[in-house]
């Protein structure tokens, strides 16, 4: 019995003395990925963005000036039926030659120039080029809103 006592002794001694721990070994290799975990709940609905801009239109016309020197074309009632909202408008004129040149009309109203106009009848507007110098041209009215 004393060999069995002593040989407990001589186990427990060894086992329970433990030297310095070595260094840490390479990593190794990476594991496969999980399952992805639960759905989470919904969060809380933002602050409603700001309005947009408004939209804006924009229609070409192009139109025969008559022997009188005159051109009209009449605008859709989404071009405003306002009398003191007028749409943009802007007004040219070409003879159609190659190369196509078109030619502002921009000039003051009155006396001989062409004059560019808007006109506002019956709740509507009327594009207008007045005193063209060449009748048989083109008009081409460019309006926006």
């Amino acid at each position: 019995m004393k060999r069995l006592v002593g040989f407990a002794l001589i186990v427990a001694t060894i086992t329970g003395c433990k030297g310095a721990d070595g260094a840490t070994g390479p990593a190794g290799p990476a594991g496969a990925a999980g399952a992805a975990g639960a759905q989470g709940a919904p969060g809380v609905a933002g602050l409603p963005g700001p309005a947009g801009a408004q939209g804006t239109t924009r229609l070409n016309f192009t139109v025969a000036v008559a022997a009188n020197g005159s051109a009209s074309q009449p605008l859709p009632a989404a071009a405003g039926t306002d009398p003191n909202k007028p749409p943009f408008l802007a007004c040219y004129l070409t003879d159609g030659t190659l190369p196509v040149v078109w030619l502002s009309i921009a000039g003051p109203h009155g006396g001989t120039n062409a004059t560019c106009q808007l006109s506002f009848s019956g709740g509507l507007w009327t594009a207008q080029i007045l005193k063209s110098p060449v009748p048989g041209w083109t008009a081409a009215f460019v309006v926006v809103f």
